[in-house]
């Protein structure tokens, strides 16, 4: 689940974390991610699995790239491609903390 856009493990413990990567299998279900990120067809707005939404990535999805997209080999070549994606936002982020002047 989720509580106040975190996710929420079965256990009820709350992770604070950057980055989600939505993997639904065989049934997906986007209605519990806040802000809704499913367009008219009913499959998650994403572009090679990089959603609008800072932080959210999709994998899985039929067609996220190519044909194969739901199967191991397209699936892992979608899953790379959205890591590095996510490796640019780290380093974007860590890069522009070190620019910033210190403060008292």
């Amino acid at each position: 689940g989720a509580r106040g856009g975190l996710p929420v493990l079965e256990d009820g413990t709350v992770l604070d974390v950057a980055n989600v990567v939505w993997c639904t299998g065989f049934r997906p279900d986007y209605t519990w991610i806040e802000p809704p990120v499913v367009g008219a067809d009913g499959w998650p707005i994403e572009r090679r699995g990089i959603s609008p939404v800072a932080g959210l990535y999709f994998l899985g999805v039929p067609f996220q790239y190519g044909v194969a997209s739901t199967l191991i080999d397209g699936a892992a070549r979608d899953a790379e491609y959205v890591v590095d994606r996510i490796a640019e936002r780290v380093h974007a982020t860590n890069d522009e903390r070190a620019m910033r002047p210190a403060t008292a």
